[in-house]
């Protein structure tokens, strides 16, 4: 309860985007 009223909620997969956001932040500072 407290962790998804941290961040909003995702489309769909909760657990995706949070690992998704990450993802894509690594990815842009590593190009």
């Amino acid at each position: 309860m407290n962790s998804t009223q941290r961040k909003p909620p995702p489309p769909t997969n909760p657990r995706h985007s949070s690992t998704e956001m990450k993802t894509r932040k690594f990815s842009g500072c590593s190009v």
